[in-house]
C-alpha cells in the first residue's frame, strides 16, 4: 500500500497497547487516552519517517486496514518525538 501525504499531513501507523508497563490489561479505553505511532509518510522538514510520536488525542482521520491503525493528521497535532 502506498499512501502520499499532501501538504502539512502526516501518516502514521499507530501503536496500540494491550498492556502497561506492569503486565495489567489496559483495553480499548486507556487506547482511547494515548495517541501513539510511527510516521509513515511526511513532507515535513521536522519530523522523519520512523520517528516515534505522540499525538493530542482525537485528532485527524483514523482508519484500519486489516490489523493495523493508521491517523492522518496536521503536523501541528504531534505533541513530542521519542528519542
Amino acid at each position: 500500500m502506498a499512501l502520499k501525504p499532501f501538504k502539512d499531513t502526516v501518516i502514521i501507523k499507530r501503536i496500540l497497547r494491550d498492556q502497561s508497563h506492569g503486565g495489567v490489561y489496559l483495553g480499548d479505553q486507556e487506547n482511547s487516552k494515548v495517541f501513539e505511532g510511527n510516521i509513515l509518510a511526511t513532507n515535513s522538514e521536522e519530523y522523519k519517517v520512523g520517528d516515534h510520536v505522540f499525538l493530542e488525542p482525537f485528532n485527524g482521520f483514523e482508519f484500519k486496514v486489516g490489523d493495523e491503525h493508521f491517523i492522518f493528521v496536521k503536523e501541528e497535532a504531534i505533541m513530542g518525538v521519542l528519542e
